[in-house]
């Protein structure tokens, strides 16, 4: 049995600022010539075969790559996060095992995020700006995730979702394979992390445990954020660090492990 495998980024259209062209902008506002998990596309493979020292099955594993190549990306738009993950559930409803969304960060690893909450989640832990509303930030377009249609199902969902799958095992069994094979693949250390953030990558997040949640989706649902790093050797790293985690994940998606 394979296990087919889709791996989403997301990067800003490009906006004219100054005669500089930046491409992609970080929640805290600053603007990079690269996305990191955009140019990552490119650098993941179609599959991993059986016997690849980061694929433990006796499997081939598929990795299905929709947003590769120029323009093929999610937008840093409220709106059209919902739109597109509420499409790619109904477009792949029943053939995907696993969705895996990736997206950068400030991080100086990879972290696979464990859980994301309801746009009308409140906490504490952000100051003033979140106490009515988690994702409360303007979006790339100027635009906040209130004002984005609200889906009729929307709460009937729990306020916070989580797939349920045993990340710790995921991670420290990737963190196994990659300390196995550093002198051959180097690769970036990788961490559980609680939450994907209040920005649009903890939306996007949520948003597609919430597709399965209703729509019962056949593919487990995970985050993973990446180092902002935009050097192919950094890259190929990051790479590598992906695809152990997407190799320790499937095992558990055959065994049925889900809580």
């Amino acid at each position: 049995m394979c296990y087919p495998s889709i791996i989403l980024d997301k990067v800003r259209e490009i906006e004219k600022t100054n005669a500089i062209l930046k491409p992609y902008r970080t929640s805290d506002g600053v603007w990079h010539d690269i996305n990191p998990s955009h140019a990552l596309m490119s650098f993941l493979p179609d599959s991993l075969p059986i016997g690849h020292p980061f694929n433990p099955t006796d499997c081939v594993i598929k990795i299905m790559n929709p947003t590769r190549g120029e323009g093929n990306y999610i937008k840093t738009e409220w709106s059209h996060v919902r739109e597109y993950i509420s499409q790619l559930h109904d477009e792949h409803h029943d053939d995907i095992d696993l969705f895996l969304h990736c997206a950068s960060w400030r991080k100086e690893y990879v972290s696979v995020e464990e859980r994301a909450y309801r746009e009308d989640f409140s906490s504490n832990w952000q100051g003033n700006e979140a106490r009515m509303e988690y994702y409360w930030k303007e979006d790339a377009y100027g635009k906040f995730a209130r004002d984005t249609p609200k889906l009729a199902w929307a709460k009937d969902i729990p306020m916070g979702l989580s797939s349920g799958l045993p990340f710790a095992d995921i991670v420290n069994h990737a963190m196994m394979m990659i300390n196995e094979q550093t002198e051959t693949i180097p690769a970036e250390p990788v961490k559980t992390s609680p939450d994907a953030q209040d920005f649009v990558c903890g939306f996007e997040h949520y948003e597609s445990l919430a597709n399965k949640y209703i729509k019962n989706t056949r593919g487990q649902v995970m985050f993973c954020h990446i180092p902002i790093y935009s050097d192919d050797k950094r890259l190929e790293k990051i790479n590598n660090t992906i695809l152990a985690v997407i190799g320790s994940a499937c095992p558990k998606l055959k065994q049925g492990e889900v809580l």
